[in-house]
């Protein structure tokens, strides 16, 4: 049909034009929600490995509050929740890593009942340290850090 005779039939039988507009910032889109994605996905998976590695040495406490964290942002995103309330489900992992008897306060070694060989509590510790502060700082990407 010819862009005339097109435009007279959507005016006789009152159809309205379905084709977006041109949009040139399209693609930046894309590009920006395919980032989020990623860091998404990379902070869920973050926390299931530092919950297995936390179940591994006992510290079952620990490994269920970031599985509580886990489950709950990942419906979150499965449900495309508003942001805000992805940057809650987010400051309930932070949570964890402030104050007396926190998280940070956590050390894996044979005096605090850990099944860990006294000769692998530094290397196990390093590990711990790692998982905990990737999960920490891709704990933030919902917000600007303060």
């Amino acid at each position: 049909m010819r862009r005339e005779n097109l435009a007279k039939w959507r005016g006789e039988c009152g159809c309205v034009d379905v084709l977006p507009k041109p949009c040139y910032t399209g693609f930046a889109n894309m590009e920006s929600n395919r980032k989020q994605v990623k860091r998404e996905q990379r902070l869920l998976d973050l926390m299931a490995e530092l919950a297995d590695f936390l179940d591994r040495y006992g510290e079952a406490h620990w490994a269920g509050h970031f599985r509580t964290c886990r489950e709950r942002l990942g419906y979150l995103i499965q449900e495309d929740a508003p942001r805000e309330e992805k940057a809650e489900a987010a400051a309930m992992i932070r949570s964890a890593y402030g104050g007396m008897g926190s998280f940070n306060d956590l050390i894996i070694c044979r005096t605090n009942k850990h099944p860990v060989e006294e000769s692998e509590e530094e290397a196990v510790n390093t590990e711990l340290q790692r998982l905990s502060g990737e999960v920490y700082e891709a704990s933030w990407l919902y917000q600007e850090r303060r």
